[in-house]
């Protein structure tokens, strides 16, 4: 994935990425957090949870990276958009390329069949080539 964009806090909640809309739901979760590094369009983000008991390393999550106060702000301050972030461990596996800017994922094979033009050869490769 890659950095989109971030946020000094931003307001989260279950209902907004159709988790659910139910208080009374376990999964349920209406919160502002600060510290927000947003990484796909689905609402993956890098951010500060308090409520996680592992930050970073545990599956407490809905789809979010949690990560400790000093960690988060670590991160947001030095982190630019753009930037490639790799996750692992995750039972989510990568994102989709179009979920984002999840075509890093992408071999350049396969970005180029994708293209409007097709596989095409640069001038650069040709010479090299």
């Amino acid at each position: 994935m890659a950095v989109m964009d971030k946020q000094p806090e931003v307001h989260m909640t279950s209902c907004s990425v159709h988790i659910t809309c139910d208080p009374g739901n376990p999964n349920f979760y209406d919160t502002t957090l600060p510290w927000d590094v947003h990484l796909t369009g689905s609402g993956t983000y890098v951010h500060y949870s308090d409520g996680d008991k592992h930050p970073g390393h545990s599956v407490g999550s809905h789809g979010c990276v949690h990560l400790s106060l000093a960690d988060a702000t670590w991160f947001y301050n030095y982190v630019h958009v753009g930037d490639p972030v790799t996750i692992t461990g995750s039972p989510r596996g990568k994102a989709q390329a179009d979920n984002g800017y999840a075509s890093f994922d992408l071999t350049w094979q396969q970005w180029l069949a994708g293209s409007a033009n097709g596989p095409e050869t640069t001038a650069a490769e040709s010479l090299s080539g």
